[in-house]
């Protein structure tokens, strides 16, 4: 009778070790394809794929893991993006100084004013990517009144029509006297 009851229990025992064996090793492998899954996306991100999503797989710590990885993934996104934007608009800001140093050069180095502000009309063209800019002045007048009147002195990019044009709309400008303490006049058409 002990035999038989040893051996029932020998059986009970070697199948439960079993049982308990085959669901351990399947855990295991779950977790670990879930884990390789991880350090997958993890080394895609690494190597500057940010557009790499994790993936997330039941409710569990390495659930939560994930989405914490996800989360980091988007935060490093966001800051690319925006160092990207920065930089781009730090390059903008360096080529507009570039070009106002050269109309500071061009200020001080040409001898004639209409040469002088038909290159400071060029350079603007080059720092705002325009096809046409004008140069208009104001000057004071000489007549009894010692009002003021804005005149074209300089362009780029316009066909002669063109700027004659202007230079039509710019001289019946009518610019009113000045209205701060810097004395800058207002001008209406």
């Amino acid at each position: 009778v002990i035999t038989t009851v040893t051996t029932v229990l020998l059986l009970v025992g070697l199948v439960a070790a079993a049982i308990s064996a085959g669901v351990g090793i399947g855990l295991s492998r779950g977790l670990t394809r879930r884990l390789s899954a991880l350090e997958v996306a993890a080394a895609a991100v690494a190597g500057g794929d940010f557009e790499q999503q994790m993936p997330i797989q039941g409710k569990d710590e390495i659930a939560s893991l994930a989405r914490s990885l996800g989360r980091m993934v988007q935060s490093l996104r966001e800051r690319v993006a925006l160092t990207s934007r920065l930089r781009d608009t730090a390059e903008a800001r360096v080529h507009e100084l570039e070009g106002l140093a050269e109309i500071a050069q061009l200020l001080t180095s040409t001898p004639s004013l209409a040469t002088t502000l038909n290159e400071v009309a060029t350079r603007i063209c080059g720092i705002v990517a325009c096809p046409a800019a004008a140069v208009a002045l104001l000057e004071k007048e000489t007549t009894a009144r010692e009002g003021a009147r804005l005149v074209l002195r300089g362009s780029h990019g316009m066909q002669p029509h063109a700027r004659e044009l202007l230079s039509q709309i710019v001289a019946a400008t009518q610019v009113l006297p000045p209205d701060d303490a810097v004395g800058i006049g207002r001008a209406h058409v």
